[in-house]
């Protein structure tokens, strides 16, 4: 009869091992979390930013599960890229310097300061937000139903004048 220090002491052999494969991807997968935590910031500032241009509107500027749950999924998703990449350019193409880990989260790195600058430019009166809100798009009209259309017709006029 195998003794219950043995089976514990093989299981943390077995975590420990699995661990020393993935934390290589540790690095990319921190500054993805504090990427992603960056655009939630911005994304609640925007929203208090409309309230305050609105306040006869009621937009969404409290916590809800469902979007932190789509925020769960999507680092989910991107951390098994980012060690699916990684295993494949350790174990597959080791002959080659392709470097997927650092190409899948520079991607996600550049989505979320996408995200980010269409947060912060988005209903901000100054000149360097009124400039990128030029090539991107105005988010404050995912926090007000009917704003969508308003800010279009605004739009039409600015291009008129």
């Amino acid at each position: 009869m195998v003794e219950n220090t043995t089976i514990i002491k093989s299981i943390f052999v077995v975590l420990g091992g699995v661990l020393a494969i993935f934390a290589p991807t540790v690095p990319f997968l921190v500054i993805c979390i504090f990427a992603a935590c960056i655009d939630s910031i911005t994304a609640w500032r925007l929203a208090r930013r409309v309230k305050k241009k609105y306040p006869e509107s009621k937009p969404h500027v409290k916590f809800e599960s469902e979007k932190f749950f789509g925020i769960f999924s999507k680092m989910f998703i991107l951390f098994s890229c980012i060690i699916l990449s990684f295993l494949i350019d350790t174990y597959i193409f080791p002959m080659f310097d392709i470097y997927l880990a650092n190409f899948v989260a520079g991607a996600f790195c550049i989505y979320e300061m996408w995200s980010i600058l269409e947060n912060e430019s988005s209903e901000n009166p100054r000149s360097w937000a009124k400039l990128l809100q030029k090539i991107m798009v105005n988010k404050a009209s995912r926090y007000i139903e009917g704003l969508g259309e308003a800010l279009e017709d605004l739009k039409k006029e600015d291009l008129c004048q």
